[in-house]
Order: C-alpha cells, then structure tokens, then sequence
C-alpha cells in the first residue's frame, strides 16, 4: 500500500517534473524517490500514471487546437465584418471568446486537482524610507495621489 506522499509523488513524476524537483516539494531526498521507484508497486502505478498523463495531454492538445481554430475563424469574421457590424456584436462575439479562454485555464486546473503550494522568499529587499513614494489618501481611506501626482478625477 503506498503512502500518501508516494502518491503525490507518482502525480508529480507523471506530469513531468524531475526527480529532484519532486523531492525539493515533498521535503523528501532524491535518494528516497529513487528507492521508492525500485519498488515494484511504486513502479507500476507510476507507468500506470504516467501513460494516463500523455493520454489526457494528447485529448487536451487536439481540443485545444479546435478551439483556437474555432477561435480565430470567429475573430476573422469579426474583422472582416466590423466596420459594418453594431458594437454590441463585435462585443458579444469578443466575450465567446474570452469565455472560452477563461473555461480553458479552468479546465487545465481539475475541480479534484490538490494543488501544493510552495512559499519561498526569492529575495528580501530593504528600501531606505525617503526612497519609498508618499501616497495621499482621501477619507474613504482611497489613494487619491502618489507623491506631487494625483490619479483622482
């Protein structure tokens, strides 16, 4: 029976990262992937992933490819017409397509994927107070100027 930590390990082999980059996320060594991958119930459900993986890409890539086809076929149209067509439509035809692009980046996140989230600090920097800008806020706590610049209209 494997743990849950091999298993997020499988995952994570399977949808191509590298041994040490699964190791750096799980908090595990190298060395430890490479003995749990010489066993052989590790190893089969893994190759098991792994091919389950390239068959989902292979659907996602040929649906993709419709889609943009689709796409640009629609926003062709919508150039080819645009000077004679009414505002609202090109609008509306430009909102199909950027609904179909935002189910697209909804769709590559699965509703039951478990995302793991790594916090590093990458750099820590420390600015000398008069170098900062000074920002004006208004009584509705809004910013209404940075430094000798307003934004408010």
């Amino acid at each position: 029976m494997l743990s849950r930590v091999e298993e997020r390990a499988i995952h994570l082999i399977a949808s191509g990262l590298q041994q040490a980059q699964v190791a750096s996320i799980l908090g595990v060594s190298p060395a430890l992937i490479s003995q749990w991958k010489s066993t052989e119930e590790f190893a089969t459900t893994l190759e098991a992933a792994t091919v389950e993986a390239n068959k989902g890409d292979k659907e996602e890539v040929a649906l993709t490819a419709k889609y943009h086809a689709a796409e640009n076929a629609l926003i062709d149209q919508v150039m080819a017409l645009s000077p004679i067509a009414e505002l609202r439509d090109v609008v509306a035809a430009l909102r199909v397509v950027g609904e179909r692009q935002d189910k697209t980046k909804t769709r590559l996140i699965p509703m039951n994927a478990n995302p793991t989230t790594v916090n590093q600090t990458i750099v820590n920097l420390t600015l000398p107070s008069h170098s900062l800008p000074e920002f004006s806020i208004n009584t509705d706590n809004q910013v209404v100027a940075i430094d000798t610049k307003s934004i408010a209209h």
